[in-house]
């Protein structure tokens, strides 16, 4: 099951591949920002 995925994620269009791409980065900007938010409001507490 797992190497007809890998295909068809090879087969998949350039800009299909480019905005998942982006939506990652995306994600893993809002993580970052909220993880040091995080830790500022718990440095700020303690």
């Amino acid at each position: 099951m797992l190497p007809k995925t890998l295909i068809r994620e090879e087969r998949m269009s350039p800009e299909l591949r480019e905005s998942r791409v982006a939506l990652l980065l995306l994600a893993l900007s809002v993580v970052s920002v909220l993880v040091f938010g995080a830790a500022t409001l718990i440095g700020l507490t303690s």
